[in-house]
This record gives C-alpha cells, structure tokens and sequence, in this order.
C-alpha cells in the first residue's frame, strides 16, 4: 500500500534532514514533483479557466478538489536520498560517519541560526541537547566527539 504524503508534510521532513529554511525546502518539494519520479495520488489541479474571470462559470470545473496533491512517501524519500548537492568530489574530501551526519541533523534543527558560543551553550549542555533530540527522534545516539564535530567544536 502506498503511504501518501502532503506538501507540508514533505516540506517538514526536507527541513528536518537538511536544516533548511521553510521556503528552500518547498523549492525541493516542488522540484521533487516536477521531477516525474515522485507519484501523486492525482494530477495537479488545472488552472481555473479565464472564463470565470469574465462571469462564465463552468462548475464542473468549480467542484474539482482544488488542493494540492499528496506525494509518495517512498519516492519522495528516495528522490531526495539521490540529490547531490553539487559535486561528489567535494561530498567525498568532506565525507562525516552516520554519527557526525545524525549530530549535524539535531544541530541545525536546535540551532538555526548556528552554534552558541561555548560561554553561553557549554560543549556539556550541547551534547546533553543533541542526544535528548535523537532519543526523541528515534534516532541512535551519538558520541559527544561526533556531536562536538557537527557542531564545529572539534576538528575532524
């Protein structure tokens, strides 16, 4: 059974894996769609004719569901796995374990605007934020090297 997803839905999970914000990740979404290798449950709604503009209404036309389609869960996840983000050289110099890649996750998803200084956000209060979100998450946890890494608080 195919799991359908909606455009906000979709949105949410580009921002949580990317750290976006929310109008790149619908950039993404609707690149996914025009993409044609992600599947809508139905065809974009048509456009309202320019008749109705003038007073002519056609109503079948008016009954149509005018909301946005719902995408594939499955290929909409698997889309946005195989988008590189310009260039596997430098995603190959600049490779991180699934650790660092997770911290990196929570990181950007606490902190938006970027890591806080160590005198207000101490490196112990960091990895105690960073595994508190991936135990809420789900996610596997990560060691506070790895955090400290994604938070650009140590070198690789």
């Amino acid at each position: 059974m195919i799991e359908w997803i909606t455009f906000d839905d979709a949105t949410r999970i580009v921002r949580e894996r990317l750290g976006c914000s929310v109008g790149r990740a619908q950039k993404i979404v609707r690149d996914a769609k025009a993409s044609g290798e992600v599947r809508l449950d139905r065809p974009e709604p048509a456009p309202l004719p320019d008749l109705i503009d003038e007073g002519f209404v056609d109503l079948a036309v008016l009954r149509q569901d005018r909301s946005p389609p719902k995408l594939s869960k499955d290929d909409f996840l698997d889309w946005l796995r195989r988008q590189d983000d310009g260039g596997s050289e430098k995603a190959a110099r600049e490779h991180t374990s699934p650790a660092v890649d997770r911290a990196t996750i929570a990181v950007k998803a606490l902190y938006p605007d970027g890591v806080p200084p160590q005198a207000i956000c101490t490196n112990k209060a960091l990895v105690a934020d960073v595994g508190d979100y991936l135990a809420q998450k789900g996610l596997e946890q990560a060691s506070a090297d790895s955090i400290l890494r994604a938070a650009g608080r140590r070198k690789n």
